[in-house]
């Protein structure tokens, strides 16, 4: 049973009426098919129906956590000690699992504070059961006993820096402490990581701060200070009754004074009280006014709805407060009133009266949030928020005094690109668990900011590499959306997160990046409002996908959303397209002829055309920035045309996005800057070719040809990567090897091209000493820069995603991966020359089927005589699917290695991750080899 208003969120909903007709009232079911403006008049009708007039407004569900602490509240009544909140008890004691733990629905942090809290009061229960006869000793022992194991379990298994809950470094270390007083021990893999991580967080704390005025973000949290503070002495931090908005906050302090508090009594009554279903369960925060308020009105106004469309009293009403806390707070506010100030609330709140055409001044914003890179949520939190950095951009951009603030612009769009740019895989954000949240925010902010960027509202805002950088950024966020909705049309089976996949797109639909797959945009808005109106869903609680101390869910964001989601869906597209100014429809009209290869290769053969055109456009936008390193270190005087350079993104991006891997774009921006690199290392090599053909000829010593210098420069290209410089020793090293060898086969090639170009007869290769076998898996593999590359590759994983570590640990990984590797180079060479036998003979290249390994076996012909060139095509064919098969079979021993007993599910997950990026890096090469087969696509030296 879980306790999330359900009085409110399933009853039947109220639809107001003017004129003194009566109320009506709408089943659930039937709500979404009202009209739109009548609907969202009647969320906000809802909202202002369950304001109080004293405690204020909260939406908030209950939560275990919060829960648990207050059933531990006490009193005496005439003489005699007994438990507050008895109903709270039972609402623990009716969560409990059959595993012994209590929910974990959205994190393993939740469960954790949800576990130990309750185990706290289990224990507390057990000691003194007071009024509380119904409950068996014998029962709650027993509760206790699969309380202490399943916590146990979850903190075995918890990953503690991917918790993003409020405070959990300091609240989940003060539960423990706790428990260890009542004598449970708990030792996890991470514990000396998370109380470092609390050392960390109150380094400068001292009980006296909490003693002076300022309200400090901890009052919050004060049941983490139990045994360490005077509660005496806080209790001027009260506000109507609570601890800064916080009932386990309140009942902790409750729970440590010498005297009673009636006040503090009254608030966590009333909060009890609010649960429409009165069993007992509480919030985690309550009131929660201003964030709800400012939630749902700049939602909806943001998808389209118009002050005309939502005026209703209650309107009225709702942006008075809001405009009131403003005046009240110098500017800036917190989640509920006589809360510490927040950047989230803050930019909201500014957000909405903008779009009301109202406006607040930014400066206090502005200097109370901004730090050196970036905006806080508030001052002296840990890590920064997304969520907060975008809604403080978009506070600006709707600004009408946007245009004295571009720095402050540029810093935030800074620091957004970069973060995207650097994650591994979905971006996350500490506000919100579903990853959507932050591709909404990102989505909305970035495409006002183009708007402006295309009607140079503000001269000069993004310098070009900047501009690039937002435009990825900004597409990689519509685009991955598309590719993870379900077939359902869903996103994660939530109503909530399909409405904000459906806001996105209704976003992208206006970029003009998104023309040619603009049917396929539609068709995915449409799946996804077709799940948000099916019948099964209008009986479904909301997801807990927001944060706090726990996760929560509120119903009136969720049907704020909701309605944004409709709205947005059939508001048509009325300016000209935003992003005009960082779209090549020129280069896409080049891009076109790749299209058609990409799905001509066995790997794209069943990709539809919308995921390859999309994955061609991602292309086009990393485009600027390779052309602006693409003479850094090779010059091209003397070369082709460079048929492959706008190839090279388009093979990293479409198999990025065919995979779902979404490596960090920063580790895909590096393999396309080494991918092109190496084709000129080629080039390169290939004119030097000539400078050491020349040590072979008499008169060598006149040529006066020095060996390139520019091959430093490509060497500390790669050696000198800021990600391959933190990558282990192990990796670098294995680097510099492959490097090496990488270098010397490109000599070697051109010996034994050489030796091929002195023969007379130019069929088959007399002059080497070697077996095709011999040189395929030597000279000829590496000199692909597969191996050497993959490398590398493994370098970017080991300094940006393993922290240092080896990117293979142990031998045996270490063993199958360099056998995958050769497997793989072998291979595409393989691929390679079947596709360039033609230009092979014209350069004078020593090729495959140029190895007497080649000729006729038949023993009907004589052996003189040579077989066709399609016969030994086929031959190397074969050989290749034989390579093909080597390496599934060596990938598929390395993808078992995260599951070898023993290993930590958190590293088993570490390792997954892992593979499925080194899986996309085997299909970028794989399909280079592919292409080879379809279409010849190397660069022909230009006769001098």
């Amino acid at each position: 049973m879980i306790c999330g208003h359900t009085a409110i969120d399933r009853s039947d909903i109220y639809i107001g009426t003017a004129d003194g007709l009566p109320n009506v009232f709408v089943p659930r079911e039937n709500f979404y098919s009202i009209p739109r403006n009548t609907q969202a008049k009647a969320l906000l009708q809802r909202v202002l129906g369950r304001r109080d007039p004293f405690y204020g407004f909260g939406g908030m569900s209950c939560t275990v956590y919060d829960t648990a602490w207050v059933s531990m509240v006490t009193e005496m009544s005439h003489g005699v000690k007994q438990w507050l909140f008895p109903e709270s008890f039972h609402y623990i004691i009716s969560t409990q699992l059959e595993n012994g733990g209590w929910e974990a629905t959205t994190s393993q942090t939740d469960g954790i504070l949800n576990t130990a809290s309750s185990l706290y009061s289990l224990i507390k229960h057990a000691r003194e059961p007071l009024q509380i006869r119904q409950i068996s000793d014998d029962e709650l022992r027993e509760r206790v006993e699969r309380a202490v194991t399943a916590l146990q379990s979850q903190l075995t298994e918890w990953d503690v820096l991917a918790s993003s809950q409020v405070g959990f470094e300091v609240i989940i270390p003060s539960l423990l402490e706790l428990l260890e007083n009542e004598g449970y021990m708990f030792e996890f893999g991470d514990r000396a990581e998370l109380f470092r991580l609390r050392a960390t967080k109150l380094k400068y704390f001292t009980p006296e701060l909490l003693y002076g005025k300022s309200k400090l973000s901890i009052i919050h949290s004060l049941e983490s200070f139990i045994g360490k503070v005077d509660f005496n002495k806080v209790a001027h931090h009260k506000v109507h009754g609570s601890m800064m908005a916080s009932p386990s906050s309140t009942a902790a302090y409750l729970m440590n004074i010498s005297t009673e508090d009636n006040e503090a009594k009254a608030y966590l009554q009333h909060v009890v009280n609010a649960s429409p279903n009165r069993d007992g369960g509480v919030p985690s925060a309550y009131p929660s006014t201003y964030f709800e308020y400012t939630w749902i009105i700049s939602t909806l106004l943001k998808s389209g709805f118009s002050s005309s469309d939502l005026e209703c009293l209650e309107l009225i009403e709702i942006v008075e407060t809001i405009t009131q806390a403003f005046q009240n707070d110098n500017a800036v506010i917190g989640f509920a009133p006589s809360l510490n100030p927040d950047a989230d609330d803050t930019s909201k709140g500014i957000l909405a009266l903008s779009l009301l055409k109202q406006s607040i001044p930014l400066n206090r914003m502005i200097s109370m949030f901004e730090t050196d890179t970036h905006f806080c949520t508030y001052p002296g939190e840990r890590d920064p928020s997304y969520s907060a950095n975008c809604h403080v951009l978009l506070a600006i951009l709707h600004h009408p005094d946007k245009a004295l603030y571009p720095n402050h612009i540029m810093k935030i769009v800074q620091f957004l690109c970069g973060q995207w740019w650097v994650t591994d895989g979905k971006i996350r954000d500490k506000w919100n668990h579903a990853h959507l949240y932050p591709f909404l925010l990102l989505t909305e902010a970035f495409t006002d900011l183009l708007a402006l960027v295309d009607d140079d509202t503000i001269p000069g805002l993004l310098d070009p590499d900047l501009k690039s950088r937002v435009s990825i950024t900004l597409f990689q966020s519509c685009l991955r959306t598309m590719l993870l909705q379900k077939e359902s049309g869903s996103w994660e089976d939530s109503v909530e997160i399909t409405a904000y996949g459906v806001l996105i797109l209704s976003t992208a639909r206006r970029l003009c990046v998104f023309e040619d797959i603009q049917d396929a945009v539609n068709s995915a808005i449409q799946k996804g409002i077709d799940f948000i109106l099916s019948p099964n869903q209008a009986t479904k609680l909301p997801d807990n996908l927001w944060i706090e101390k726990v996760s929560y869910r509120s119903p009136f964001l969720t049907d704020s959303y909701v309605l944004a989601a409709l709205k947005a869906s059939t508001t048509p597209i009325t300016r000209i397209r935003i992003g005009r100014s960082i779209w090549n429809p020129t280069l896409r009209k080049k891009m076109q002829p790749y299209v058609q290869l990409l799905l001509a290769t066995p790997l794209f053969s069943d990709v539809p055309d919308w995921k390859i055109l999309a994955s061609m456009t991602e292309a086009t936008l990393f485009q600027p920035k390779l052309e602006a390193l693409r003479l850094r270190i090779f010059p091209r005087e003397d070369m082709a045309k460079d048929k492959y350079f706008a190839m090279i993104p388009f093979t990293w991006t479409a198999c990025n996005n065919r995979s779902l891997t979404f490596a960090p774009t920063s580790l895909l921006f590096k393999m396309m800057i080494i991918s092109f690199l190496n084709y000129q290392a080629d080039d390169s090599l290939g004119k030097v070719r000539k400078q050491i053909g020349n040590l072979f000829i008499d008169d060598a010593s006149d040529s006066g040809e020095p060996i390139d210098e520019r091959l430093p420069l490509f060497v500390k290209h790669v050696l000198a990567d800021e990600d391959v410089v933190r990558a282990s020793y192990w990796d670098r090293k294995h680097l510099r090897q492959q490097l090496r060898a990488f270098l010397l086969a490109h000599v070697d090639q051109i010996e034994d091209n050489l030796s091929f170009g002195t023969q007379s007869d130019k069929d088959i290769f007399s002059s080497g000493s070697r077996t095709f076998h011999d040189w395929v898996h030597t000279t000829s593999a590496n000199h692909t820069s597969c191996p050497y590359s993959l490398a590398y590759f493994s370098c970017l994983i080991s300094g940006s995603i393993s922290r240092g570590a080896d990117c293979f640990p142990t031998a045996r990984q270490k063993y199958l991966a360099s056998d995958a590797c050769q497997h793989l180079a072998t291979m595409c060479r393989m691929y390679n020359d079947i596709g360039s036998i033609a230009r092979d003979r014209e350069e004078g290249n020593l090729n495959s089927v140029d190895f007497p390994d080649f000729r006729s076996t038949n023993m009907a012909l004589e052996w003189e005589k040579r077989s066709t060139i399609d016969d030994r095509k086929h031959a190397l064919f074969e050989l290749a699917e034989y390579e093909r098969n080597a390496l599934d079979e060596a990938l598929r021993c390395l993808r078992k290695e995260p599951h070898i007993p023993g290993v930590p599910s958190v590293l088993a997950r570490a390792e997954q991750r892992k593979m499925a990026i080194w899986d996309m890096f085997v299909d970028v090469t794989n399909l280079y080899g592919q292409i080879y087969v379809v279409r010849d696509m190397s660069v022909q030296i230009k006769p001098s």
